[in-house]
């Protein structure tokens, strides 16, 4: 949706981190598509989703006019699987559930396709 002034800093910051989250959820398919076993980067890849989901959720209720407190933005990062889409049903409403939905769905995609691509042509058949 266009919007007549400029995008409010959190609007932006929103929309920068859900672009890293797609940026890591490719990065995760090609690791796991080169690499069989856990890496070292394993644990700072997912250290660095935790974190970027939860930077989204805290700047996406700012953008809404709500807050998150510090000592519960700990808790989203420590339980983010479960605490994120709480926190955005939370922030958006009920109604907005199925935006949660869609980038999960999007991020497993870009996962498995960069998986399958670089499976493909990393390691071809014959």
């Amino acid at each position: 949706m266009l919007t007549a002034g400029p995008a409010r800093p959190s609007s932006r910051a929103r929309f920068v981190l859900v672009g890293i989250l797609y940026l890591l959820a490719a990065v995760m398919g090609v690791r796991g598509a080169i690499f069989r076993e856990l890496q070292p980067i394993d644990l700072l890849l997912r250290l660095t989703l935790g974190v970027v989901v939860t930077m989204a959720c805290v700047a996406d209720a700012r953008s809404l006019g709500k807050g998150i407190v510090l000592s519960a933005q700990w808790l989203i990062l420590l339980t983010w699987p479960v605490s994120v889409p709480s926190c955005l049903i939370w922030a958006r409403g009920a109604k907005d559930v199925w935006l949660t939905l869609v980038h999960g769905t999007l991020l497993i995609v870009l996962c498995t396709t960069s998986y399958v691509v670089t499976r493909s042509l990393t390691f071809p058949e014959g």
